[in-house]
């Protein structure tokens, strides 16, 4: 039995201890007990990046000995938030980097229990750890898992590189290096709340999973999780490379008419969110995809040595048991974001050619704009689902089993629409659609958020089985094994069978060949069209 769980039995056999305060190695916290769980919300991983720290790497936190409150969430980094509702920060800071800590209640902890660690999404540049959305009051009890949310710096604050432009040599990825930190203080830390070091599975979603990806390549995260689940990565949208990346860099600095570092950093949030929004608006029409996510993790040759497909079709990743998947319209929703005018046929077709080339003609083909009558927004996101994340999942599936096919990987699909009020009035083309973000929702049901649904029967089923599913995996590395008794077993991904799962209701199936007829036609043309 570790030291952790060894304090919690002794404190409850003795019922001498407050098991509402946990030591960390940088001093004592006090979260707030609920029946079945406790938050300790707020909690201090780094030093605040302000002053001398902006645009640079994090540093440990500065030590503190009084018991230090952590009952409330902490500010969001600085943003422009429109996400939906429930997923954007009440206040905003640059002394933002904090993470959440749920844990069921101490005389549950017999022995440690696995940790899952989630980066929460948000194109980069917008979201919290720190919201209604991601809440572990069911997630945790219902499972007995030790759940982590973690904030990471956002927009430019989080990823500027700009080398060799002006006086700068700002080399980026300071947001993917909070993450480092956020998972290098749970290996150290978490045992003391009941959880196990050795058992922590990284998940995420979007920019969140695109981040884990990153974290898959990086020499600097191998063995600070050991398993993977990766929700809807828009995987051709490539990592830039420092060249790139200070490109967009050197239209930012120059926004903020400065020269060095130090002009930068006398700069107020509200001039850097307000540069930022301006750059956020200039389209470059030569690398059209990266438009939509136009900030990324930078290829810098250390921290994350190399771009995505090189790294995957090379093995050089840290392989571990992983569950990638998408939801089942999940470009819609940006197509409609980026698009706030109906498109015809022609310029259906004009939008193919500008982005895929010479492959344009054989995309038309297999994508023709009918069966969709009228705007075309939704061919383009039938076909933006299918290339930019289900089949370059399967792809990398492919890739994983190829150069390691011992360890295992599980293929999802999600096929099941949230309520419109989740969406709120700003998100309307969304409305029985399973746009991007459909299953979080389901995969945490939070109080607070069962509070706003009327579920069905089937629905409050298919929201056990992800969190079963997905707790069953941090548990075993295996969804099918742990206290959570599937009814229908997920088999690996391979690609022989090509099975995976479909999340639907009345009740999820086993599909073989998912999208195979798209994919296929994918695979030989590739993943880098709109790079260069």
């Amino acid at each position: 039995m570790n030291l952790g769980i060894w304090v919690v039995v002794v404190c409850v056999a003795l019922g001498s201890c407050d098991e509402s305060i946990v030591q960390t190695a940088y001093g004592p916290i006090q979260g707030t007990l609920h029946d079945q769980y406790r938050a300790f919300l707020g909690v201090p991983f780094v030093s605040p990046p302000i002053g001398d720290l902006r645009w640079a790497n994090p540093v440990p936190p500065t030590p503190w000995t009084s018991i230090l409150p952590t009952q409330s969430f902490k500010a969001g980094c600085p943003q422009k938030c429109d996400l939906p509702p429930n997923t954007c920060p009440q206040d905003l800071s640059e002394d933002c980097l904090y993470l959440n800590v749920y844990t069921p209640r101490a005389a549950n902890l017999t022995t440690p229990q696995p940790v899952m660690v989630y980066l929460p999404g948000g194109h980069f540049d917008q979201g919290t750890s720190g919201c209604l959305l991601y809440d572990g009051s069911t997630i945790v009890p219902s499972s007995h898992v030790i759940l982590v949310t973690l904030n990471y710096r956002l927009g430019f604050l989080g990823w500027l590189t700009n080398v060799g432009q002006g006086n700068f040599n700002i080399a980026g990825n300071f947001g993917f290096m909070d993450q480092i930190m956020g998972l290098e203080w749970v290996r150290d830390n978490i045992a003391a709340f009941g959880g196990d070091p050795k058992r922590v599975t990284v998940f995420g979603q979007s920019a969140g999973a695109a981040s884990i990806r990153a974290h898959m390549i990086s020499p600097a995260s191998k063995g600070l999780f050991h398993q993977a689940i990766i929700q809807s990565d828009p995987l051709p949208i490539p990592l830039r490379a420092t060249d790139d990346a200070s490109s967009t860099g050197k239209l930012f600095t120059d926004q903020l008419n400065c020269q060095d570092i130090n002009c930068l950093r006398g700069k107020s949030v509200d001039d850097i969110v307000s540069a930022q929004e301006v750059v956020a608006k200039k389209v470059n029409w030569g690398r059209i995809i990266e438009t939509f996510l136009p900030l990324v993790p930078t290829v810098d040759g250390t921290i994350i040595p190399y771009h995505t497909f090189d790294a995957f079709e090379k093995g050089l990743v840290n392989q571990v048991p992983l569950i990638i998947g998408d939801v089942s319209e999940d470009a819609l929703l940006f197509i409609y974001k980026a698009a706030n005018f109906s498109v015809n046929d022609l310029e259906y077709e004009a939008v193919i050619a500008f982005i895929f080339g010479t492959d344009a003609a054989s995309i038309t083909e297999k994508y023709p704009p009918y069966p969709f009558f009228g705007d075309k927004r939704p061919a383009i996101g039938f076909l933006g689902t299918h290339y930019i994340f289900e089949c370059p999942a399967r792809y990398i599936d492919r890739l994983l089993y190829k150069n390691n096919p011992s360890s295992p990987v599980y293929l999802y699909q999600w096929d099941h629409a949230i309520d419109a009020k989740l969406w709120g009035p700003n998100y309307w083309y969304c409305y029985g659609h399973v746009c991007h973000g459909s299953e979080l929702p389901f995969e945490f049901a939070g109080t607070e958020v069962l509070k706003m649904v009327n579920w069905t029967v089937a629905e409050q089923q298919l929201s056990q089985s992800i969190i079963g599913y997905y707790t069953n995996f941090a548990r075993s590395g295996d969804p099918n094994v742990g206290p959570y008794k599937v009814s229908l077993n997920w088999p690996q991904w391979d690609p022989q069978n090509l099975n995976s799962i479909h999340f639907e209701v009345p009740q999820n199936t086993i599909q073989k060949g998912l999208l195979s007829d798209y994919c296929d036609f994918w695979d030989p043309l590739g993943y880098r069209h709109g790079w260069h």
